[in-house]
């Protein structure tokens, strides 16, 4: 494959340069370090790449800009070069799996819209009542259907269709529009009692699982001196169990265990990710219709996501110790209120503790049942 050599953006981390390179054929690919001459390819525009720490985000611009506004996970702004027909940040936060938010402007300063294929369906989404968070404009959403699978593909009655997205009038900025589920009866209203019925069959079905994943468990199942933990849930890779989470009937305190180290994840940032679990939206649900359609309620969704990110961020962390098997470990703490949330490493295992008061991290006693916990040397 023939390297790509132009360089249309750049931003210097601790470990190199990120790059956006053109390559012979007009493709872009976003790249952790120029030296490196590939990466990811972008075929459906922009992309994130980890880092220790840090989140790579990069991607076309379009003809006109001169400059990406890039919101980070605090909500911060950030600006940088988009005059080449690409752009490039990095973010001090560790990678999440999302795209942060980005619009464009001119050298006027203007909002500069990236184009989409006029094939498209598009429809004004009437119920929407989030503002944007790239262009901060107040809700102006159309709810886009590509022809293609270029935003993802989803699955309905056995037929493959294309993903639909919302997207600003105003900026161009995409969200996902996530599929919604839920039990209904054949005249279309809530079926209270089968939803009932459901609930109950799935967790008889859960409970019987989780105690042969317990049986046959190769990773610490932990339980505490003064809670009662059970099985919550498991995850497996390539077939084989690789974490156990266990939690209280109340769910004041969860403990998760992984085999597999995150290779990007600092204890630090994985601390405050807990946070995100925790912390309560002070400004509460946005104010919905009685029956919203999809994208708004996916953008409802997002926007409380950003919040409770944003919330994660103004958690203090520091160094703490937790007790397992009768042996304090030092780790690190986030704490928010009456959240908080602790992360250690041990050897090949990655232990996540987070809860609320009044069950705080000094007076937790965690003991490892049905595999030991291995301390790192």
């Amino acid at each position: 494959m023939p390297r790509p050599t132009q360089v249309l953006a750049e931003h210097p981390h601790a470990d190199g340069v990120a790059t956006v390179l053109r390559g012979p054929g007009g493709e872009l690919w976003l790249a952790h370090d120029r030296a490196d001459g590939a990466g990811t390819l972008l075929r459906d525009g922009a992309a994130i790449l980890g880092l220790p720490g840090a989140t790579i985000a990069g991607g076309p611009a379009p003809a006109g800009a001169v400059v990406a506004e890039v919101v980070d996970g605090r909500g911060r702004r950030h600006r940088c070069p988009a005059d080449r027909g690409a752009w490039v940040v990095v973010l001090d936060e560790a990678a999440e799996g999302h795209l942060p938010p980005v619009c464009f402007r001119d050298a006027d300063g203007a909002l500069v819209v990236p184009r989409l294929a006029q094939t498209w369906a598009r429809a004004p989404v009437e119920d929407a009542v989030t503002p944007c968070p790239a262009c901060r404009g107040a809700p102006a959403w159309d709810v886009v259907t590509p022809s293609d699978d270029s935003r993802g593909s989803h699955e309905v009655r056995g037929e493959w269709r294309p993903t639909p997205v919302a997207v600003c009038r105003r900026c161009g900025h995409e969200e996902d529009v996530g599929a919604w589920y839920g039990a209904v009866d054949p005249e279309g209203h809530e079926d209270e009692q089968g939803l009932q019925r459901l609930k109950a069959e799935w967790a008889a079905k859960r409970a019987m699982e989780a105690a042969e994943v317990v049986a046959a468990a190769t990773v610490p199942v932990m339980a505490a001196d003064d809670v009662v933990l059970e099985v919550e849930g498991w995850g497996t890779r390539d077939g084989v169990l690789s974490s156990i989470r266990t939690t209280d009937a109340a769910r004041s305190v969860v403990v998760e265990v992984e085999l597999e180290e995150h290779a990007w994840d600092r204890v630090e940032d994985v601390a405050r990710q807990g946070i995100e679990q925790l912390v309560e939206d002070d400004e509460g649900e946005e104010a919905l219709p009685d029956v919203p359609s999809a994208a708004a309620m996916s953008l409802s969704a997002n926007a409380r996501r950003r919040r409770e990110r944003e919330a994660a961020w103004r958690a203090s962390v520091r160094p703490a110790t937790l007790v397992v098997d009768g042996e304090p470990q030092p780790c690190v703490v986030a704490e928010l209120g009456n959240a908080f949330c602790a992360a250690v490493r041990g050897e090949g295992m990655l232990l996540t503790v987070w809860g609320r008061a009044p069950h705080g991290l000094g007076d937790l006693r965690l003991r490892s049942t049905a595999s030991a916990w291995r301390p790192r040397a």
